[in-house]
């Protein structure tokens, strides 16, 4: 198994997209990504314990949209509707994690870092022809702009595949491991396989 790379020393990105300061913000070999608002963000505390995070966490609201931005400055939208809320434990900016296909970088965000059940993630790529936003096929031809991980887990690559992992809850028999098979051209990740595993492998 390889594993992400991920920086959890990055420092925040000082830059402004549209003059507004990034919530969130990853550094490219080809550029640099950020999550920004829309509007003027609206911050509340949590206000009550519950599956979405603790009482003093913070709520922001905004409509949240990823842009990438090269290094000539030029900013490009990778949101086709906004994220209206994020969720997280610090005030301080996001980093969005990175995993390293070898002929890509594909980036994922999770607007609301806690649940019971499964996190949401955006996955966007980047290469040497710019930054996407990646789809996800999945069966009977359905398709989403977003998939999910374990609330315990992180999206991983294997041999080249995308891979995270569900199930796992009361009443469950085990796990499910999806694979999913990059399609560049088509800017896709196309679901490969489902499987049933008794055990999750743990991150490394």
């Amino acid at each position: 198994m390889e594993n992400e790379d991920e920086d959890p020393g990055l420092s925040p990105l000082a830059g402004t997209v549209n003059g507004k300061i990034p919530r969130a913000a990853a550094k490219s070999e080809y550029g640099e990504l950020y999550v920004i608002p829309d509007t003027t963000e609206k911050i509340d505390l949590l206000g009550a314990p519950s599956c979405m995070g603790r009482e003093n966490d913070y709520r922001f609201e905004g409509a949240y949209r990823a842009y990438f931005q090269t290094s000539d400055g030029t900013a490009t939208s990778l949101s086709a509707t906004p994220i209206p809320v994020l969720i997280y434990p610090s005030l301080e900016q996001i980093s969005i994690s990175k995993l390293q296909f070898g002929t890509f970088e594909a980036f994922y965000f999770i607007p609301e870092y806690a649940d019971c059940h499964g996190l949401t993630f955006y996955l966007y790529g980047a290469n040497e022809e710019g930054a996407f936003p990646f789809r996800f096929e999945l069966e009977n031809g359905a398709a989403s702009d977003t998939f999910y991980v374990l609330p315990s887990d992180k999206p991983r690559m294997e041999d080249g595949m995308l891979v995270t992992y569900g199930g796992g809850g009361a009443g469950t028999d085990g796990y499910l491991k999806y694979t999913f098979k990059p399609d560049l051209a088509n800017k896709t990740m196309i679901l490969l396989r489902k499987e049933q595993i008794a055990q999750k492998p743990a991150l490394e």
